[in-house]
């Protein structure tokens, strides 16, 4: 019996979570501007047009451009400045880490706090970020979009399925059972799944999708174990240091096996490793408060 329930949950939620990839195609400007920026070559001038198309896209870009995530010593006033100083591959990240945010933002409520949660989404893409460029791994620009992705599943639950979202906390609370496990026995799928589902349905790019369905376990991605560690280690980032953490992240553990792909071998060295983004992560913290 309770296999069939959950199958009949299962089922339930992907036929809603088909509905909603046909209600929310993917963004008008976002389709318009990775379009463009899959083009043999990308005239920087026509790709800031672009983008001035969208005024509160622009905006975010120019906020995090000057935030202490890249480090510039020159402000950044202008978005043509931000496409000569980041360059075509980060805009084309935060591009589509913004606009996706913008189509799952709900309204704020007891259970969901969209300020602290999209906060909490950016902070992990930039710690990702920064974990990636001290192990100088050369995918910093794709974990720092797959970090801010991450927890995509949370507002899709939130927004579409708000009675099985306050089931799943209230299951938390009175069962002590895991977010995780909560989410399956109510609605069949972990967030981590439905973000999969939707980024793959928008054909966004294989490793975005892949880290986003693993962050919670690393080892189970076949092709981007290190970038799902880096993710991962950057979620617990937030909550050892609590800054920017969210509460969904309270039982989250560190997978050490994921881990050792990255050249850890005990959790001394993950702690000490992590210590050293608290001023960073301070930082970022004060330089988005406005972002969401």
């Amino acid at each position: 019996m309770e296999i069939i329930t959950m199958e009949n949950n299962i089922k339930k939620t992907e036929a809603v979570l088909n509905n909603i990839i046909k209600l929310h195609s993917i963004p008008r400007i976002l389709a318009e501007i990775l379009e463009y920026l899959n083009t043999e070559s990308v005239n920087n001038t026509k790709l800031s047009k672009m983008i001035l198309g969208d005024q509160s896209l622009a905006t975010k870009i120019l906020v995090i451009a000057n935030s202490p995530l890249y480090g510039l010593h020159r402000n950044v006033t202008t978005i043509d400045f931000a496409v000569m100083v980041l360059g075509v591959d980060e805009i084309r990240n935060i591009v589509s880490s913004l606009t996706l945010m913008d189509t799952f933002k709900n309204k704020s409520d007891e259970y969901l706090d969209q300020g602290k949660f999209w906060q909490h989404s950016f902070l992990v893409g930039s710690v990702a970020k920064r974990i990636a460029e001290d192990l100088s791994l050369s995918y910093a620009g794709e974990v720092f979009t797959a970090g801010f992705l991450h927890d995509i599943g949370l507002p899709v639950i939130h927004k579409y399925f708000h009675s099985a979202f306050v089931k799943i906390m209230n299951d938390v609370e009175s069962r002590g059972t895991n977010y995780i496990s909560a989410e399956i026995d109510n609605i069949g799928l972990s967030h981590c799944e439905i973000a999969y589902k939707v980024l793959d349905k928008w054909n966004l790019p294989v490793i975005l999708c892949d880290i986003t369905k693993h962050h919670h376990a690393p080892t189970k991605s076949e092709d981007f174990s290190k970038q799902a560690a880096i993710v991962h280690l950057a979620d617990f980032t937030t909550k050892h240091l609590n800054i920017g953490s969210y509460f969904w992240d309270n039982d989250l553990q560190l997978d050490m096996n994921a881990l050792s792909v990255l050249g850890f071998n005990d959790e001394e060295k993950v702690i000490h490793q992590i210590e050293k983004y608290t001023d960073v992560l301070n930082a970022q913290l004060e330089a988005t408060r406005h972002l969401v």
